[in-house]
């Protein structure tokens, strides 16, 4: 499994649209096997864990091991999906209710893949 653990330093944040937020981060200079390391994860799922101090410590370390996935909130693939559709619909402006909007999209997709069976 690869993992990135490194010092930073945490520069910013802005939020979102659909209510997530991008958060930036600093690192201290690193050699190119670091940089792989972090090219290799690109666009992966992960969760992040920030613990302000100088240096990773046995204690911070063995909390990383140890952080019970089940208490991590993951959103469903349904629920991204009709967050996305929320974001469109208010985007467009749109006059129809979001529940009206959502159920004939709904709809559309159902259709669709109708068609391919």
């Amino acid at each position: 499994m690869n993992r990135i653990l490194t010092a930073a330093i945490l520069d910013g944040y802005s939020r979102r649209k659909d209510k997530s937020v991008s958060v930036r981060f600093i690192t201290q200079e690193m050699n190119s096997s670091e940089i792989q390391s972090i090219d290799i994860l690109l666009d992966q799922y992960g969760f992040l864990y920030f613990q302000p101090g100088d240096a990773p410590n046995e204690e911070m370390i063995g909390q990383l091991e140890t952080i019970p996935s089940e208490n991590l909130i993951r959103k469903t693939p349904s629920q991204r999906l009709r967050n996305t559709l929320y974001v469109y619909w208010k985007d467009k402006g749109l006059t129809q209710s979001f529940e009206t909007f959502y159920a004939q999209e709904m709809e559309n997709y159902i259709n669709q893949i109708k068609r391919r069976l």
